[in-house]
């Protein structure tokens, strides 16, 4: 919704200030991946050698096969269209290992304002062994003092940079890996708390349908109302609400109960493509959108809404089921 809004010009009605700030849902996608990968791990001696090799390898046929499509193709179409081929020749190496959200003022460059994403994500996959070999061992007081921390550097960062006018830290691979690190404590603490049995604990509270509704409400209702009062959009800074309630979501969302009603073959599919799904909007696919708008001569807003989100995920499907998996599954048979 936030990129069909930014590149296709999508209206949401009364959601528009809401839709406007979607791009802060990338710290709940920081969080959820800090929080699974805990999940998976935490019982497991991840820094014994085989199992850490395994841990990145699994990493990188997961990521990198679809990072390196969705970047060459991005790039043919930046080079067709006149950008200088050296300025790529010399970002190449940066890129191919994922470092070019190191490097703040590379954002706007070619595909680095969809796929910096990647390099924080990967950064974080990198150090995750060494924070999990950390937390595994510290109690829950100690856990929840660290977090706390966390989320105080969080939360006040963002003034800092927007006062002093720095260089946004949206894509700042230190500020993601907080975010990365408070979701694997938030589910180092959720199982301390199920080993201790604490049935009225804040955690089994959350677990509830009515508790994810009353916390999406509070989310939309407050960056709507928080963006109408004319609070700066500034993404990060609004980690003072959006940071709480992707916190309270993921735990709500940790129990199985959620899943009865849905299909978990839908589930499972809508899974594997979501990754694809997400770098497709990387690509000129709003282009294309834009092209079949004006072939039907149509500017109907219902239209552009169904056009842009069956375009991505059209394009999700066929880059998955040609390019992603069957690399997937050479690299996995090979390396695995």
């Amino acid at each position: 919704m936030f990129h069909s809004r930014l590149h296709f010009e999508c209206d949401y009605g009364f959601l528009n200030n809401f839709v406007d700030m979607g791009a802060i849902a990338m710290t709940g996608f920081m969080l959820l991946s800090g929080y699974t990968l805990t999940n998976i791990y935490i019982e497991k001696n991840i820094l014994d050698f085989q199992n850490l090799k395994r841990f990145y390898l699994k990493r990188i046929i997961s990521i990198l096969p679809l990072y390196y499509t969705i970047a060459l193709l991005f790039s043919i179409y930046d080079l067709i269209n006149g950008a200088d081929i050296l300025d790529y020749i010399v970002s190449f190496p940066i890129e191919a290992i994922c470092l070019q959200s190191v490097f703040s003022t590379l954002f706007p460059f070619s595909h680095n304002g969809g796929t910096w994403f990647i390099s924080c994500i990967m950064i974080c996959y990198i150090l995750f062994p060494f924070v999990m070999k950390v937390i595994a061992d510290l109690v829950c007081s100690k856990l929840t003092l660290i977090m706390f921390t966390f989320i105080g550097i969080l939360l006040w960062s963002p003034f800092v940079q927007h006062i002093f006018h720095l260089q946004d830290i949206y894509s700042n691979p230190f500020f993601r890996l907080l975010e990365f690190s408070i979701g694997c404590m938030l589910a180092r603490l959720q199982m301390l708390n199920s080993l201790n049995k604490k049935n009225g604990s804040l955690f089994n509270l959350l677990q509830s349908k009515i508790s994810l509704v009353f916390i999406c409400a509070i989310l939309v209702l407050g960056i709507s109302i928080s963006v109408n009062w004319g609070i700066p959009k500034d993404f990060m800074l609004y980690n003072w609400l959006g940071l709480p309630c992707f916190m309270c979501m993921t735990i709500c969302l940790s129990n199985r109960r959620m899943l009865i009603g849905h299909n978990p073959r839908v589930l499972l599919y809508l899974s594997k493509i979501s990754f694809t799904f997400f770098m497709c909007q990387v690509l000129p696919l709003w282009k294309i959108s834009s092209a079949i708008m004006a072939y039907f001569k149509s500017e109907i807003n219902v239209v552009k809404i169904l056009l842009s989100f069956m375009v991505c995920l059209f394009g999700a499907m066929f880059i998955h089921h040609l390019i992603e998996k069957p690399i997937q599954k050479y690299l996995k048979t090979r390396l695995l």
